[in-house]
Formats: structure tokens, sequence, C-alpha cells
């Protein structure tokens, strides 16, 4: 039995030299989710198994008929992204569908008064319940409804930021064109929740002739469906774009307290070195050894209070340092040393150099496919830390940078970046974990000053939300200010240790239901109560070759 898709499936793979899987999923991506209509899933793992049976077999067909077995299939391996954003699609093209029925339905009542008792009989839904009179006419100049908000999370129920992805495209290369201009105009809203405030915010920055570095970075990241509240500046724009009520309820108030994050003995014991030694370095060296042997008399080694002992003495082999001059790499260096006493006893592999994440891989494919964005991949120079958990199926847990003081004019574009980079790793969390992960960790630093912070996924929203200040000493009255950053790095310890163990219980759930479910098929009742919770806002990655020009557009008023 023939199925949509098939006659060009066939002719993709009888016209390609060496077709693949993956070229054909690029070349028909939107369509796949149409002809996918008739036998629809909310399971993105079913409906790539179903076109790769599909295409296995149209493959076995086309090379029988030809008596060629030179052809071969590569990069088998499920996109969970990509596929989750097919299965969004299907959803929304019958979403779409059920509401012409339901306009069609009630044009027809309407209309035909004579058949009004066979149209009814052919809408049950409830929309329907509420019909015109008879002798009604259909409003012609009726304005459309604006897309209605979802009741739990208070977010836009419609597509309209992925229409706005494909110009913010065209902005950055440069190729906007006036009718684009028009087009984008018409997505305004007079809604007043934050989506409709900050879409109307980003149709006003797509239509400037010229945008500031700061407009150009909030942009890229409102286009992701990212919030910065850390940076002065974008923070100074979205205050006049929200109500003081909205930016309260963004803001996170259950934010870790740095202050709880080592137990009783070892704030104790952070507070009697830092705060009664830390004036002289040789007193505060004797104090540190004294207190070393101490915790190695008592069997006390793996303890927090040895680990912090040991990351003061290891910072004060910085004093003397000038590290403001120092490269990136020399600043990550001294900084990672204090990070693996920390964080050595999980089950956590620091991987560094100029890194690219796997999770920022994934998503950047389905959005060259879509919007035909190849994206940049890196700027400048840089040293990363990317956090993974190692084992059969890697996962990487967050994201954090080092930049030479140099470099501070470039502080925004850095934390733009890596914000939207650690949205993609937080996106795959939250695909191990159905949702139930929705928060990471990261740091960002400039010389020898830095930050922690927190990247919340909320009402399908990025929030960034500081969490404390670090800095590397190079003198010892920095001491005091190091005391705060010893607790926020104790911090980030326990929440990874949480969040380790949450992953790895998710994936070991997941390998269960794997090798349940190749033996027998799901209860109907878990099939039928299991929602989509996987599709996430598409995130922006600056195009190559971007270069910020715009047509101009007398007519066009850049306060609209």
């Amino acid at each position: 039995m023939l199925y949509s898709g098939y006659e060009e499936l066939k002719k993709y793979i009888e016209d390609s030299d060496a077709p693949t899987f993956e070229g054909f999923l690029r070349k028909h991506l939107d369509s796949i989710a149409l002809w996918s209509l008739e036998d629809p899933t909310d399971s993105c793992r079913a409906l790539h198994g179903r076109w790769i049976k599909r295409f296995d077999q149209v493959m076995s067909d086309v090379d029988e008929g030809k008596k060629s077995t030179k052809r071969t299939t590569k990069r088998r391996k499920l996109n969970e992204l990509t596929w989750n954003l097919i299965v969004e699609k299907m959803n929304s093209y019958e979403r779409a569908r059920h509401t012409y029925e339901i306009e069609a339905g009630k044009l027809l009542v309407s209309a035909a008064p004579s058949v009004s008792k066979s149209v009814s009989s052919l809408f049950t839904s409830s929309e329907l319940n509420k019909q015109p009179e008879l002798n009604e006419q259909p409003e012609q100049d009726k304005q459309t409804e604006q897309p209605k908000l979802d009741e739990e999370s208070g977010t836009l129920g419609d597509s309209t930021f992925s229409f706005m992805y494909k110009f913010g495209v065209k902005k950055f290369q440069g190729k906007l064109v006036e009718d684009d201009y028009v087009k984008i105009l018409l997505m305004k809203t007079n809604g007043d929740t934050v989506d409709d405030r900050i879409k109307n915010y980003v149709i006003k920055l797509l239509c400037k002739q010229s945008l500031c570095p700061v407009e150009q970075e909030n942009l890229k990241l409102l286009l992701s469906k990212v919030i910065n509240l850390m940076n002065p500046d974008i923070y100074a724009a979205i205050e006049l774009v929200l109500s003081g009520q909205q930016l309260q309820r963004l803001q996170s108030k259950n934010l870790p307290i740095v202050d709880n994050s080592l137990d009783q003995a070892s704030s104790t014991l952070l507070d009697e070195v830092l705060d009664d030694h830390a004036t002289n370095l040789k007193d505060l060296r004797l104090k540190i050894q004294h207190e070393k042997i101490r915790l190695i008399q008592s069997g006390d080694m793996d303890s927090d209070s040895y680990k912090l002992l040991r990351v003061i003495e290891d910072a004060t082999d910085t004093f003397g340092d000038k590290l403001d001059e120092a490269s990136e790499l020399t600043i990550y260096w001294k900084f990672a040393k204090l990070l693996h006493i920390i964080l050595k006893d999980l089950d956590i592999n620091m991987v560094d150099g100029e890194t690219i994440s796997s999770a920022t891989k994934l998503a950047m494919e389905p959005n060259e496919t879509l919007y035909g964005c190849d994206a940049t991949t890196s700027f400048g120079r840089k040293i990363d830390l990317l956090l993974k958990i190692d084992g059969p199926t890697t996962i990487e847990l967050s994201l954090s940078e080092w930049k030479n003081r140099k470099t501070m004019h470039m502080a925004l574009k850095q934390q733009s970046k890596k914000l939207r980079t650690n949205c993609t790793i937080l996106n795959k969390l939250q695909i191990i974990s159905d949702s139930k992960i929705t928060k990471l960790m990261a740091m960002d630093f400039v010389g020898t000053t830095g930050y922690l912070y927190q990247l919340e996924f909320k009402n399908n929203m990025y929030i960034p939300s500081l969490l404390s200040e670090l800095i590397l000493p190079t003198n010892i009255n920095q001491m005091d200010q190091f005391k705060d950053t010893i607790k926020a790095l104790f911090m980030f310890k326990n929440f990874l240790a949480d969040v380790t163990s949450d992953v790895k219980r998710h994936l070991d759930r997941q390998q269960f239901k794997r090798n349940f479910h190749a033996m027998v098929r799901p209860l109907l009742s878990e099939h039928n109560n299991k929602k989509n919770t996987s599709s996430f806002p598409a995130i922006f990655f600056t195009p190559k070759n971007c270069r910020i020009k715009d047509v101009p557009l007398d007519s066009l008023d850049e306060d609209d």
C-alpha cells in the first residue's frame, strides 16, 4: 500500500548518486509533517522509525530494480530536536485543519438553512454548540481573532516567533525587502501579555533601519525566547517594554541561597580561616596547613572542609601574578584547578578548549533546513569549559567561557552567545527528563572577574538569573570577596550532583522503556496520556556573512 510521500521518496533515491536519509529529511522536512498526518503520532522516536523503514524499503526496491548494491545510508541516529519539530508541525497542521472545518461548518449553517441539520451532525465539536441564527448574515469584515493564550503557561499558542526567526535571519544577512517589512508589521498584536509585548518589541527591532550592538544581541536573544535580565543595558531596554509586575514575575523567587552551600562545619572553618587569618599570607598558609593536618589525621580528606582548604591554598599561588595581562588559557587553568578540587568526586568530565557543544550542533540542523541559516560557530579567541556526564550516552550539563580582559568590549556578545548555547543544552536535558529538568547553572569570565548564573525555562521562555559574583584573587586583600566565590562554587557542585543523579535516573528509565516496548506495545492509557513536552523555541544562531543592511523605507515609522 502506497503512502503520502512515497513518490517523492522514490524520486529522491532514484535521482541521487548517494542518497541518505538525512538528505531526504533536509529536502522534505516540512512535507514529512504533512505526509505523516494520515497516521499521526506524538512520539518523535516512532515517527523517525517509521520513515527510516520506508526509506530502507524504497532503497531496497530501487536497488533491486537496478541490481546495484553500491548505495549506502549513513547518519541514522535520531535527532530528537528535529523530529520533535516535525511532530509539533503535525500538531499545528491538525489544529489548523480542525479550525477550518469548524469555520466552514459555521458558514454552511448560516448560509444554507435547508442543510443546517445535516451540517450540524457532521461537526460535533463543542465549538459549534453556539450556532448563529438561521437568518443571521455572515460577517464579511470581521477581523481575525488574536491567538488565544494557553491557560496553563500564559504563553501564546501560535507560531509567530517561528515566522519571526526567518525574518531575523534575513535581517542579519542584510536581505530584508519591502515586502518582508509589510509581513512583519502584520504580525503586530494589541495584546498586553509578556508574549505580546515582547513580540511587538521584536517587530520594532526587525523594522529599525540600524541596530546598535545592544539591540543586535537583544534581538538574537528575544528571537530565541531568552529574556536577559542580567545585563544592565538589555535590562534597561526590557524595562521600557514590560510592566513592573511582569518583570517581577519573570525574576525567579526560588534561587538557591549561597550561604547554605556548605555544611555547618565547613562554613565555620571557612569563616575562621578567612576572617581571622586573611591579612597576612604567612599566617594564612600556616593556618591552612594546621587544619589540613587535623583533617588528615581524622580521616576527613574527602570532606568539603578539606576541599575548601585546598582551594584557598591553590588560590594563594596566584598572588603576584599579572593576571589582568594573562591569556585566556592562563586564567582558565588557574580557575580550573579550583573547580577540579571541588568537582572531582562527581561523575562529571571537564572538557576544555574551543569546544563546540553537540546540543548546539543538533539545534542548528533543523534551523539550517527550515530557515537557510548557515550559522557561525565561534568568534574570537576563547576557552570553553563543557561539563559532561560520560557513559553510553554523553550528556552535556552546561557550558562556561573564559576570555581575556582585553575583550571586555565583547562581554555582551559573549554573554548572549553562551546563553543561547546553554539554551540548547537545557533543551536536551528537558528531552531526556520529560521536561522535569528545567534549570542549569554556568559561569562566564572576563579576566579575573566572573559570575555564576542560573538559566531556567518557564512559561515557554528562558530566564537567566544572577546567582553570585566570582573572582580569581590576585592579592590577599581580595580574600574576603573570594570567600563568596568559594560558597558559590560549592553551591554549583551541589546543583551538579543533583542534576547528574536526575539525568542518570531518567536515562535508566528510558533504557528500560526501550527494552520493554521492544517486547510489547505500551498500554493504551499510557499512549493516550502521553503529552508531547519536548517542543521548545528555536534558538537563534547568527548567520555567516552577517551584515546589518536594510532596504530603506521612507514610509516606515521607526516608532511603529
